[in-house]
């Protein structure tokens, strides 16, 4: 029988280590990168998730499948302004935007003020409201008439201002 020196004893042992601690190290890394790659695609799906719900409440343009507004003229200064939310927009941002529709469609006819003769508001399915304005439009602000008179530049300003709109 051969003899045993302590020199490759310890040389084994050490070889042993260190391919334990190799095979150790290399887990851990695959862990720590396996702990990453679920951090990222958890978050890329919270961000997926925060863009379509951000995404999806009705914007101030016209009618689509996605809702907006609309409006049909009545009589000379007489219209009907509809403005219609999605699930995602609430009952007061529609309202709102219907009233900045009312403001618009005032100055682009070449009047200056308007009264609502009419406001009704509707519950859709699928969680979309529709609030619908008859405005009776004025070059010159009214005197003797029944209702609030709005300024339609002031609330176009007004409501750009706050909902952030060009």
């Amino acid at each position: 029988m051969g003899k045993i020196s302590s020199r490759s004893v310890r040389s084994k042992l050490w070889s042993e280590t260190t391919e334990f601690t190799s095979v150790y190290a290399r887990d851990s890394r695959n862990k720590r990168k396996d702990k990453m790659k679920g951090d990222i695609m958890k978050n890329f799906i919270y961000l997926l998730i925060l863009l379509l719900l951000t995404g999806c409440a009705t914007t101030y343009s016209k009618h689509s499948y996605e809702g907006g507004y609309s409006e049909m003229k009545i009589q000379e200064h007489l219209f009907k302004v509809t403005f219609e939310g999605n699930m995602y927009t609430s009952s007061r941002q529609t309202e709102d935007f219907g009233l900045l529709r009312c403001a618009d469609v005032t100055l682009e006819k070449g009047y200056n003020y308007f009264i609502i003769r009419e406001q009704v508001e509707r519950e859709k399915g699928g969680g979309f409201t529709t609030i619908d304005f008859t405005i009776e439009c004025f070059k010159e602000e009214p005197v003797k008439v029944l209702g609030i008179i709005y300024d339609a530049e002031q609330v176009r300003t007004n409501m750009k201002s706050q909902y952030k709109l060009k």
